[in-house]
């Protein structure tokens, strides 16, 4: 690490404005680094000429990420910034974040963030404090399918979908939504009982001449919104209506409302 500060210090500092730097004997982990940056995978070139830039560093017993920038000013010729912190605690941190804040108005929403596929010693610990995402999370990395759960988060009811990622499939999607909230949104118009599909997969229904969104829960409910094509259609309800089923433990209901 001595080595890489010292390169970025020649390379970017003026002759004659920096302090002298004298390099103290390195010890194991400086000397797994060491290979790392000599290595022709990464190389301190690749470091030392991309500022403004985050590397990862995969030593053998930590996982790093490595920023840095320059910034040239009259006043002040050369500064050099240099940020280095653990993988897990970047990404813990993002995720307290990002599950802390609403998308929407009022005081709870919706709330989608992403994670790293997790393994079984992986799992983010916000997370796992939540019953169903450990469950969810190690479903997806199997079958690598959407799945929905209903999961208990301060004191509510939260419906939970899982996504595999498609063009980066380490990584898995999670959409949290209030149930209450989406229970408000079914049922009283068809036009926002609509958003339900986006937590759904959509199927060509072509004798209906619309689309079928369905989610299953892992209790005993079952939502389903079939929207027609509206106006000029082959078929289903004018206007872009559509049809709303609700099935709780086998009894099924299903309502109908025309746009």
């Amino acid at each position: 690490m001595d080595s890489l500060n010292g390169n970025l210090l020649r390379k970017y500092v003026p002759e004659g404005l920096a302090t002298e730097f004298v390099e103290r004997m390195p010890g194991a982990g400086d000397l797994a680094l060491e290979g790392l940056l000599e290595s022709a995978d990464l190389g301190l070139d690749l470091v030392l000429n991309f500022p403004r830039s985050v590397t990862r560093l995969a030593l053998p017993r930590s996982d790093l990420l490595l920023f840095w920038d320059f910034f040239a000013d009259p006043r002040h010729p050369a500064v050099l910034v240099e940020v280095m912190a653990r993988v897990p605690r970047v990404r813990e941190r993002y995720l307290r974040r990002v599950l802390q804040e609403r998308k929407t108005r009022g005081a709870e929403g919706f709330r989608l963030f992403g994670v790293q596929n997790p393994g079984e010693e992986g799992f983010p610990a916000t997370l796992a404090r939540v019953a169903g995402f450990r469950r969810l999370a190690r479903h997806l990395g199997r079958v690598q399918e959407r799945r929905v759960e209903r999961v208990r988060w301060r004191g509510r009811s939260w419906i939970l979908v899982g996504f595999p990622g498609r063009l980066l499939p380490d990584y898995l999607l999670f959409a949290l939504y209030p149930e209450d909230r989406i229970m408000e949104q079914i049922l009283p118009t068809v036009r926002q009982a609509a958003v339900v599909g986006v937590f759904g997969v959509s199927r060509p229904a072509t004798n209906l001449g619309g689309d079928y969104f369905d989610y299953g829960l892992s209790g005993s409910d079952h939502f389903f919104v079939l929207v027609g094509p509206g106006r000029g259609g082959r078929a289903g309800p004018a206007e872009g209506g559509a049809v709303v089923g609700h099935d709780r433990g086998g009894a099924g209901r299903e309502e109908g409302n025309h746009g």
